[in-house]
C-alpha cells in the first residue's frame, strides 16, 4: 500500500506540472505570435514610447521603434535600439541608387534603358513611365529619389538582371560593413528587405561623402524626365515633406503597411557644427518624430 501510495503522489505531482507547463507555454506562445513583425524583432512593434530612463536625456519622448541621430563622420547624438532589425521599405531606394551608379553612370553616355512592361508592373505609378520608352538611368535615379518610383527602380534592376542586381545590393552591404541588412528586391516593396538604424546610418554616410548628388537630388523641388527617342520632357515634383526647410539637405522616406513610416532626413544643424542624419524606423508619424529629435539636438 505504501508503494501505491508513493506512486500515486508521484503521478499526481507530475501532472500538475505538465498542466502548469502548458499552461505557461500557451500564454507565451500567444504573447508572441502577433505576426512577421514580432517574429522578426522579438519585441514591442511601433507602439514604443522612448523616455529619457531608456534612450537619451536629448529627447524625453519619441514614439518609434527605433530612431538615431549622427553627426556625419562623427558623434552620436542619440540612439534607441539602433540595432534593431526593420524592414526599411524605400528607404532600400537609397542601395539601389548606389548601385546604379555603379553599374551605369561610371561613364558617359549614361547608359539609356528601354522600358518593358514587366519594369512598369509594380505598385503605384509614380515617375509616369510607359513600355516602349528609352529612358536614361540618371533620370531614373532621379524618379527614385524625388517620388520613390517603384517602376524606375524596377527598371534599373531588371535592365541588368534583376537577381544579380539584388546581389549586387547585398554585396555593397557587406563591403560597407552593413553587417545586419539583407535585401530581397530592389524598391523596398518586399518585408525581407531589412536593415537597422546603425546601418542605414553607415549606407546614407557613404552616399554622402562619396555619392553627395544623390542627396541633393532629393532636396530639390522638382526634376525634368526625358524619353531620349522622342525628346518628350515632363517634372517630377519633389513628394518629401521637409523640402520647402532651407535647412533640409536630403533624404529617403520609406514604409509599408507591416513596417509603418521609416525616414532618413539630413540636415545643417549649426548648434552642432554641420550635418546631422535623423533616422526614425516603424513611426505612426514619422515626421513628427524627426522634427522632435531635430528640435532637441
Amino acid at each position: 500500500m505504501d508503494k501505491i501510495s508513493t506512486t500515486a503522489k508521484i503521478s499526481f505531482s507530475l501532472g500538475i506540472i505538465l498542466v502548469v507547463s502548458l499552461f505557461l507555454f500557451l500564454v507565451l506562445f500567444r504573447s508572441t505570435g502577433g505576426g512577421y513583425l514580432a517574429q522578426i524583432v522579438s519585441e514591442p512593434t511601433v507602439d514604443d514610447v522612448v523616455n529619457e530612463e531608456t534612450a537619451s536625456p536629448i529627447v524625453k519622448e519619441v514614439a518609434v521603434s527605433s530612431a538615431g541621430a549622427y553627426k556625419i563622420g562623427g558623434q552620436e547624438l542619440y540612439a534607441f535600439r539602433a540595432d534593431k532589425r526593420w524592414p526599411i521599405g524605400s528607404i532600400t531606394k537609397l542601395m539601389t541608387a548606389l548601385v546604379a551608379d555603379r553599374l551605369y553612370l561610371s561613364e558617359k553616355p549614361y547608359e539609356l534603358i528601354e522600358i518593358t512592361e514587366e519594369m512598369v508592373r509594380a505598385d503605384g505609378d509614380e515617375g509616369g513611365f510607359e513600355s516602349g520608352e528609352t529612358i536614361r538611368a540618371d533620370d531614373l535615379i532621379k524618379a527614385m529619389m524625388l517620388v520613390s518610383s517603384n517602376d524606375a527602380a524596377n527598371a534599373l534592376a531588371i535592365h541588368y538582371g534583376e537577381d544579380k542586381f539584388v546581389a549586387l545590393m547585398n554585396e555593397t552591404a557587406k563591403e560597407l560593413g552593413m553587417i545586419n541588412t539583407t535585401f530581397a528586391d530592389a524598391t523596398g516593396i518586399s518585408t525581407q528587405n531589412l536593415s537597422t538604424v546603425e546601418d542605414i546610418r553607415t549606407l546614407s554616410e557613404f552616399l554622402w561623402k562619396n555619392y553627395t548628388y544623390i542627396f541633393d537630388i532629393s532636396q530639390r523641388p522638382s526634376e525634368t524626365i526625358i524619353e531620349r527617342v522622342s525628346g518628350t520632357k515632363w517634372s517630377l515634383d519633389n513628394i518629401n515633406p521637409f523640402v520647402s526647410r532651407t535647412d533640409f539637405l536630403g533624404g529617403k522616406a520609406g514604409g509599408t503597411s507591416e513596417s509603418e513610416g521609416n525616414l532618413v532626413s539630413i540636415f545643417d544643424v549649426p548648434e552642432r557644427e554641420g550635418e546631422v542624419i535623423i533616422i526614425v524606423f516603424g513611426s505612426g508619424d514619422r515626421i513628427a518624430e524627426t522634427e522632435k529629435i531635430l528640435n532637441n539636438l
